[in-house]
C-alpha cells in the first residue's frame, strides 16, 4: 500500500460508507485482482513484481473486509473505463462480470457516467474518495489523489470534505441512476 492508504486504515475500518469519483479506470474498490494487478503493471513500474501483486492481494483483503462489515460503496465512475482495456481481453471482460455483480449487490451503489452526458462538477478531476465515519472521535476524510503514481492529498478538515461531499452529490445528481448503469454494463 502506499503511505497515505497505511494511514487511512484506521478511517476506513470505522467508515460506514465509501463514496468515490473515478474519471478513467474502474473504482479500486470494485476491482479485480488480475484488473488491479494490471493497472499497477502500467502505473507502478517502479514496484517489484512481488510488490505489484501484494497490493493485489491486499485490495481483495480490504474489499473482503468492507463486504464483512457492511460497508456501502457508493462509486461514480465514468463510461471511459468500460471502452479501455486494461490487461488484455479476458481481465478486461472479467472486471466488466465482476462490475454487473457488484451493481447487483445491495451494498454498492455504481453510476456511470456516459461518454457523451454532459459536463459535471468532477469533470477534469482526478479520482476523489470520500470516506463517511460514524464514529465522532474520527472525521470524515476526502482523499484526492495525485497525478504522480503513490501520491494523494488526504484531508479531514470540514470545510475540504463539505466541498467534496457538495460535489459528488452534485455530480451523482447528473450521473444516470444505477439502475440505468446495470443496463449500460449488459450492452
Amino acid at each position: 500500500m502506499d503511505p497515505w492508504q497505511l494511514d487511512l486504515m484506521s478511517v476506513e475500518s470505522a467508515t460506514s460508507i465509501i463514496r468515490v469519483w473515478e474519471p478513467a479506470l474502474v473504482p479500486a474498490l470494485l476491482r479485480t485482482q488480475a484488473y488491479a494487478r494490471a493497472v499497477d503493471d502500467v502505473r507502478r513500474p517502479d514496484l517489484s513484481p512481488e510488490a505489484r501483486e501484494q497490493r493485489a492481494s491486499l485490495l481483495m483483503e480490504r474489499q473482503k473486509r468492507l463486504r464483512d462489515r457492511n460497508t456501502r460503496l457508493w462509486a461514480l465512475m465514468s463510461a471511459a473505463a468500460l471502452n479501455t482495456e486494461v490487461g488484455g481481453t479476458k481481465v478486461t471482460n472479467d472486471q466488466r462480470l465482476a462490475l454487473r455483480a457488484a451493481a447487483e449487490r445491495a451494498d454498492v451503489a455504481l453510476q456511470i457516467h456516459p461518454l457523451n452526458g454532459p459536463l459535471h462538477a468532477m469533470t477534469g478531476m482526478p479520482t476523489v474518495t470520500l470516506y463517511r465515519v460514524d464514529v465522532p472521535e474520527i472525521p470524515d476524510h476526502v482523499v484526492r489523489e495525485g497525478t504522480l503514481p503513490g501520491t494523494a492529498d488526504v484531508s479531514d478538515a470540514l470545510n475540504t470534505v463539505t466541498a467534496y461531499h457538495v460535489l459528488l452529490d452534485h455530480a451523482c445528481v447528473i450521473a444516470p441512476h444505477p439502475d440505468k448503469s446495470k443496463e449500460a454494463l449488459l450492452s
